[in-house]
């Protein structure tokens, strides 16, 4: 080995000089990078609308709350404004398979609305007309049928959160028509479609959807037709608020708060930590092996070699700990994203975020070596001085 490589046996004979304290810190270091694959996920998951938001869609809601529902004659009025090509309804069940865990995104839909207002969605025309001529019937997204095992005519039955029936019960059953496919990212593969019209022949409360979304003719327009919108329900008994689809997305991640914020909040804590446990480490070694050092310099090795060696062993303890934590970090998030697929469809790692992990730890590896070389140089002109 020539080069810098060549080092490379006395920075491993030092790392395992210590076992115990090299295995500890290295340990706390990987912790810290699985939690930066999971906040990082996270973030990636709630941010999610406003990547693949259509610019040609706007969301329109209760203005008083996201949980106040709008009549069904707002849509009426909607198709008939200028600029708005196809209105549909949606109406959040809630509901739940077998048992609470089993929990997935089901929406009450009108299907004729739904799949002229859905790009990205494939519905073999077969399925469309039988869901469309069964009061009962209900489709569902290739990845959420794989996950239970359901098959075409199987009966479904869901608890429904917010839907009680008028004889009591809150179990509504459904027969299972078909799947639908995605063709892109804009829509998730494991949601739960049920036909608003049957929902609205039992449910308790009168009828009505949770928001409307509006498929425009010229995206370009969307503001005026937004304002157009709101306009028209101004002094009605249910105002709107009309916003683009990024918008209305991400006032729905602000519901589980600032997460950007927060986000930076804990990993400037959890690595701030790192920082003083690693700098210890390195320190700690340093100081046993002074009279080592002095001997290297005695022997022809220079204040940057040694610098070199000090930096190459941060490295060593930084590099393998933030490795093992990205690659655990990974199969977490791996293992995490089928059960989540259908609350967080976006749920995974991507390549800025492993090259945000190598600058953090790269960085650290600075952060760690600077105290360390610091106190090398003060001991040596300490020792200067005592001679």
């Amino acid at each position: 080995m020539g080069g810098p490589l060549r080092f490379l046996p006395i920075v491993l004979a030092s790392v395992r000089r210590q076992r115990i304290r090299s295995t500890i810190t290295i340990v706390a270091i990987s912790f810290a990078f699985v939690l930066f694959a999971a906040l990082s996920a996270l973030r990636s998951a709630l941010s999610f609308g406003l990547s693949f938001a259509d610019e040609a869609r706007l969301r329109v809601s209760n203005r008083i709350s996201i949980i106040e529902t709008l009549p069904m004659r707002h849509h009426r009025e909607i198709q008939q404004l200028t600029n708005v090509a196809a209105v549909s309804g949606h109406t959040w069940f809630g509901g739940m398979y077998q048992e609470p865990r089993n929990f997935f995104m089901s929406l009450a839909v009108t299907p004729a609305d739904f799949l002229a207002m859905t790009t990205g969605v494939v519905l073999e025309r077969p399925v469309a007309d039988r869901w469309m001529s069964r009061l009962d019937g209900a489709i569902a997204g290739r990845d959420l049928m794989e996950r239970f095992g359901w098959q075409v005519g199987d009966r479904v039955t869901l608890d429904a959160q917010f839907h009680p029936r008028r004889d009591g019960t809150r179990t509504w059953s459904f027969t299972l028509l078909g799947s639908y496919t995605v063709e892109d990212a804009t829509y998730s593969n494991n949601h739960f479609l049920l036909r608003q019209d049957y929902l609205n022949t039992a449910r308790v409360e009168p009828s009505g959807v949770s928001w409307f979304s509006v498929r425009l003719t010229d995206a370009t327009k969307a503001s005026e037709t937004a304002d157009s919108i709101d306009s028209l329900f101004r002094n009605s008994t249910a105002p709107t608020r009309t916003q683009p689809e990024g918008a209305a997305a991400a006032t729905f991640a602000r519901q589980f708060a600032d997460f950007g914020s927060v986000f930076s909040a804990i990993l400037a804590v959890v690595f701030g930590i790192i920082v003083l446990v690693a700098s210890s480490t390195v320190a700690e070694s340093v100081q046993e092996r002074i009279p080592e050092f002095a001997l290297l310099k005695a022997v022809g090795f220079s204040p940057r070699q040694i610098s070199g060696l000090i930096l190459g062993e941060s490295a060593a303890i930084i590099g393998i700990g933030a490795s093992a934590g990205l690659l655990v970090g990974t199969a977490v998030v791996s293992f995490a994203r089928e059960s989540l697929a259908d609350l967080f469809p976006a749920f995974t790692l991507d390549l800025d975020d492993y090259i945000v992990g190598i600058a953090i730890a790269s960085g650290l590896t600075l952060l760690v070596t600077l105290p360390a070389v610091i106190h090398l140089r003060l001991a040596s002109v300490r020792s200067l001085t005592a001679e």
